[in-house]
């Protein structure tokens, strides 16, 4: 199957990102992309992977309780 290529402007548009966010993106390099001169490219499974991995994902109550006595922990450690 051939991966679909998208524009900067495509992906503002369909994923509602800001402009900032994708430069930060790819200055960091943490989003793949293809330049060819002036213009810049993005396959759109690396940029979904790229989404994927800067999701945050949601926490039960338990989970979230036992974040905080982590925290509580290492705080009474310093």
């Amino acid at each position: 199957m051939e991966d679909e290529y998208l524009t900067k402007d495509e992906i503002t548009k369909h994923y509602r990102i800001g402009r900032f966010i994708i430069d930060r993106g790819m200055r960091d390099r943490e989003l793949e992309y293809i330049k060819f001169g002036r213009k810049i490219l993005f396959k759109k499974s690396a940029v979904e992977k790229w989404l994927r991995v800067n999701t945050v994902v949601a926490l039960t109550k338990d989970q979230l309780k036992k974040v905080k006595l982590m925290k509580k922990e290492t705080s009474k450690k310093k």
